[in-house]
């Protein structure tokens, strides 16, 4: 994924239009659960949350494909042992179109 969205302002905003509508969501379940909430990430349209528990790191993320023609919803859980990270991480859902 490149780092950074290269448009126009205005297809910047239409892009995140659909993800501003789960801030109100999103944001008080990610502070009642102490989590942290990013959004927009390298400046890429996204929504994360990251937390550890039980020695686990743990990620919610809602981001937009590469193409720019649909969303992915990925979970993911890290542990690092011996100066190595093992990671298992599964995509809910993929290429979800915009409009949803």
């Amino acid at each position: 994924m490149p780092n950074g969205f290269h448009g126009p302002k205005s297809a910047w905003e239409q892009l995140v239009e659909p993800l501003k509508v789960l801030d109100p969501e999103l944001e008080p379940f990610a502070r009642d659960h102490g989590f942290e909430l990013l959004k927009n990430e390298r400046e890429w349209a996204s929504r994360s949350m990251h937390w550890k528990s039980k020695g686990l790191g743990r990620s919610i993320s809602i981001f937009l494909d590469e193409k720019q023609k649909g969303w992915k919803f990925w979970v993911c859980a890290s542990k690092e042992m011996d100066h190595v990270c093992y990671w298992k991480n599964v995509y809910l859902k993929d290429s979800v179109p915009i409009e949803k």
